[in-house]
């Protein structure tokens, strides 16, 4: 586990991050959540995310993510096959964001958008 929460890590903490998910091999939960992310940095954890194989939970709860965000992670998740939770709660994004995210949602995902 790799608890983050509270750190405003912001867009640059979440590209370092990104591109250390991928060496995280044991890696099964992350917690991002209060780190002022935006699209930018969820675009990176999103880019990463299918090559960290055995990540189950990913929060980014309370962040700056937008539409372009959601629609970067939407884009992954059918690639990211241990994902079982992902909250996306308080975030920035709108009903866009909110519609592409569930179109995309896996059937084993848990998915947190309230």
């Amino acid at each position: 586990k790799l608890g983050l929460a509270y750190n405003h890590i912001g867009d640059e903490g979440a590209l370092m991050l990104a591109i250390a998910l991928p060496r995280l091999t044991a890696m099964e939960e992350i917690n991002l959540g209060l780190n002022a992310i935006e699209d930018e940095g969820a675009l990176a954890l999103a880019r990463a995310s299918p090559h960290c194989h055995s990540l189950r939970v990913l929060s980014l709860r309370s962040n700056g993510i937008g539409n372009a965000g959601a629609a970067a992670i939407a884009e992954t998740l059918p690639q990211c096959g241990a994902l079982r939770e992902l909250n996306l709660a308080r975030n920035s994004f709108d009903t866009v964001g909110l519609e592409v995210l569930a179109a995309a949602r896996p059937n084993q995902l848990s998915l947190r958008l309230e």
